[in-house]
């Protein structure tokens, strides 16, 4: 399985996730995210969620669920699209 979730999309993903506070490691290694999922420790102490996916729309409303706590490191075209989504749920709360 290399879909997030239910939706598969052609082009296989790699994916990158920074991982911003203690607690929310602890959540995410506690859990089957995907079966291709690696956690790698920084030397900053941060740690990336990495995995490949065959399709990110579900994984964007995922990251978006987390907030602040997750960061996406690529690709570039998911990164994008969180960070303009998150751009305008801020503006509702202006």
């Amino acid at each position: 399985m290399t879909a997030f979730g239910i939706i598969v999309e052609e082009q296989p993903a790699d994916v990158e996730i920074l991982i911003q506070n203690d607690e929310t490691e602890a959540y995410l290694r506690a859990r089957n995210v995907h079966p291709s999922q690696r956690f790698a420790k920084r030397p900053d102490g941060k740690t990336v969620l990495a995995m490949t996916v065959r399709g990110t729309t579900e994984l964007r409303n995922w990251v978006l669920g987390f907030g602040p706590w997750l960061e996406v490191l690529k690709p570039a075209t998911l990164c994008n699209e969180v960070s303009t989504l998150l751009r305008k749920a801020a503006r509702n709360y202006r």
